[in-house]
């Protein structure tokens, strides 16, 4: 199941904080919205497109599960929007996530989605890099030499 019990409860304290900035404050979510619609509407549609894009290239590699063997049909995906970004599919959902609460002109909740999914791809990344070097060695080295993950401060 995707939409877990942390995910569910991120999305709801986002719309607690709509809702009441809406409901003891609406003129600063009046005077924002001139910059927060058109920038959460860029990052929403940029991460899912980028997202998106990842897992149209990716195809039957792109899951949500970290594969911890290499199986016969594995192969190292590095065509694509993988060529520009090493893991797209947490970029694009960086992206889209926190862009949905700038969007609403949600303050607390776009730092603190950005802060807890870097944390979370802070700690994935590493693990998830550690086994695809174990099953395609050099030429994982090479592709991670070349292609940043455009996470900021996650190499």
């Amino acid at each position: 199941l995707l939409v877990t019990r942390e995910y569910f409860a991120a999305m709801m304290l986002g719309l607690i904080e709509f809702w009441s900035e809406d409901a003891f404050a609406p003129w600063l979510r009046s005077s924002a919205r001139v910059l927060t619609l058109p920038l959460g509407l860029a990052l929403t549609l940029m991460g899912d497109s980028i997202r998106k894009a990842a897992w149209l290239t990716a195809r039957h590699a792109f899951t949500h599960k970290i594969k911890l063997q290499r199986r016969d049909h594995h192969a190292l995906v590095t065509h694509g929007i993988y060529s520009w970004c090493r893991h797209p599919g947490y970029f694009g959902w960086l992206l889209w996530s926190v862009g949905t609460q700038v969007l609403l002109s949600n303050p607390l909740c776009s730092a603190l989605f950005a802060l807890v999914g870097w944390r979370f791809f802070s700690d994935r990344i590493p693990f998830e890099e550690y086994y695809l070097y174990d099953m395609f060695g050099e030429q994982f080295i090479r592709y991670k030499a070349q292609t940043p993950t455009r996470i900021p401060f996650i190499p």
